[in-house]
This record gives structure tokens, C-alpha cells and sequence, in this order.
């Protein structure tokens, strides 16, 4: 791993103001000096998209793209999303590239948001051999170009006959994941085979405590005492941030700190919680007990029944 790069990828994260450790930046440049493109995990709120973000701002300004595209998988792709396909044309169909291709040609890394939610079978078609380190023919042809388009990894020879897309050594994919991982890989249920050797998964922890109270200095603070709810199922610090920018700018008009704290719990940390059993409600209630008032904590608890 070269050093200066995971310098450089140290104050780029901190820049963005996520509180990581720096061996989360020492594993991502290691990952991407390997040859692999990068799935951040996490939960929600731990930060896994502004990592993305900050990721691929550092690859741009290393030189090793020209720039990022971001974009989120959507379960309804299908190569003519992201290799391309033909379209109406003046003189007829036109191939035109899609997603990735398009990120490819133009040197641009992506950033994929919900890796997750992506059917590599049906989505990526062709690109998951070209993931895979293979060369790839596509039905296709650029106007006026002989031959039809192929994508070809750095370092592998073009097929015969084509027109080469060459894919940079250095072109990756920042992607994120949150939701249920294959206990087995730590990946997407559907990120199998060649796919998934492809990717380095790589968690983003959330911050200690401190950390937390860190984040949440300023008009906001209240918030900090709903923290121990993550005892009850581990929020990132995202979602503490955002419900300390609302408070920040109720706390003026709330009537008091008891109903400011039940609107915060009931807008950004209760849709986070789940479904909940009788044991786990029961415990959040705890929880709040010491911080509500008792119209506030009976209205928590009609919230929390109608949640299970």
C-alpha cells in the first residue's frame, strides 16, 4: 500500500467530517491498489455514502479518474441501463452507452449507492464478465466505427475484429450496501461467483460514544440523550445529526424538552428501530422513561405499540 496515498485518503475523509478510524482508509486504498472495487457496509446512518463520496473525491484528486459518477441501483435495471442499447435515431437506431460504459469511457469512477437492491443478473448483463477480468463483445456498434464494441480489462488483449473500449487499471466502483448481507460473504444475497471476488466488503463502524457527543456539540445537543437507544439496535451517527439539525432549529419554539426530544425520537429514531417484540419495547421504554415527561412517554408507548 503506498503510504502517501492512504495519507491523502486520511484528511480527504476527515474533510468531509466523518469521525473514522484510520484503518478504514488504510483498507480502502489497500483494496483499491489491489485491483478491487469497493463495497461499504454498514447501518443506517454510519456514513457509507459520504465515505463513498470522499472516496472517489480522492481518486480525482490522485489522478486516478477524471472525475465520479453517482448514481443508485435500482432493482428495475437492465443492461440497456448501464451497458447502453439502441435508440431512435434521425437515420435509425443508434447505440448510445449506458451508465457504465459511459463512466468507463469518460475515465470516471462510480459511485453506486444500494448495491443491495442491484440484480447483477439481470442488471449488469455483459459487465459482469468485464468485472469478472474478461474481455466482453457487445451487439453493438458506435456510428460510423467498424466492428462491434468491446469491452476490455487493462492488461488483456482486445477480440479480433472489435472495437475496443479500454477499461483504466485504475477505473473503479465506490458502492455501498446496507441492507441484509449473506452471513457466509458479508455481500448482497445475489453478489455471488466472479462478482463478488471482484469487491473488497468493508465495514464502517460508527463512533464511540465521544464520538457521538463529538458530532452533536451545539444547539442540537439534546439529542445526545436518546443515545442509549442504540443499545437497543446500533444507529449510525447520521441519523443522530440529522435529528440534532431539526432540533437545532425547534428548540426555540418546542414548549420544552420533553416533547422536543418525543418529536426527534418520533420523526428520525423510531422508523430506524423496526419492527419490535414485547421485550424490546418494553426496554426502549425504559429508556425513555428518564427523559419524557408522562404525556410524552404515554404517547412514545401508543407509538411503539402501533411500530410492533
Amino acid at each position: 500500500m503506498s503510504t502517501i496515498a492512504a495519507v491523502g485518503l486520511h484528511a480527504t475523509v476527515r474533510r468531509s467530517g466523518l469521525l473514522l478510524p484510520d484503518r478504514v482508509s488504510d483498507q480502502i486504498t489497500a483494496a483499491i491498489d489491489a485491483g478491487q472495487h469497493l463495497a461499504l457496509t454498514g447501518v443506517p446512518g454510519s456514513g457509507k455514502t459520504s465515505l463513498a463520496h470522499a472516496v472517489a473525491e480522492w481518486g480525482r484528486e490522485a489522478l486516478r479518474c477524471t472525475g465520479y459518477l453517482p448514481i443508485t441501483a435500482s432493482v428495475d435495471w437492465t443492461p440497456a441501463e448501464t451497458v447502453g442499447g439502441l435508440h431512435p435515431g434521425p437515420a435509425g437506431p443508434v447505440f448510445r452507452s449506458g451508465l457504465f460504459l459511459e463512466a468507463i469511457e469518460a475515465g470516471r469512477w462510480i459511485v453506486l449507492d444500494e448495491l443491495d437492491q442491484l440484480d447483477p443478473v439481470r442488471a449488469l448483463g455483459p459487465l459482469s464478465t468485464l468485472l469478472s477480468g474478461h474481455p466482453v463483445v457487445l451487439p453493438y456498434r458506435h456510428p460510423g466505427r467498424a466492428g462491434n464494441l468491446a469491452m476490455v480489462p487493462a492488461g488483456k488483449p482486445s477480440p479480433a475484429g472489435t472495437d475496443p473500449v479500454r477499461v483504466p487499471a485504475t477505473w473503479r466502483i465506490i458502492a455501498t450496501a446496507g441492507g441484509p448481507l449473506n452471513r457466509a460473504t458479508g455481500a448482497p444475497p445475489l453478489i455471488t461467483g466472479g462478482l463478488l471476488r471482484r469487491f473488497a466488503f468493508i465495514e464502517v463502524p460508527c463512533p464511540d460514544d465521544d464520538g457521538y457527543r463529538t458530532l452533536l456539540a451545539g444547539p442540537g445537543h439534546v439529542v445526545a440523550e436518546l443515545l442509549p437507544l442504540r443499545l437497543e439496535r446500533e444507529l449510525g451517527p447520521g441519523v443522530f445529526v440529522d435529528a440534532a439539525r431539526y432540533a437545532a432549529r425547534r428548540v426555540a419554539t418546542a414548549p420544552n424538552a420533553s416533547r422536543l426530544l418525543l418529536e426527534v425520537f418520533t420523526a428520525y429514531v423510531l422508523p430506524q428501530l423496526g419492527p419490535l417484540d414485547d421485550r424490546a419495547t418494553r426496554s426502549v421504554l425504559d429508556r425513555l422513561r428518564p427523559i419524557l415527561g408522562r404525556d410524552e412517554l404515554m404517547e412514545a408507548a401508543a407509538l411503539l405499540a402501533r411500530q410492533r
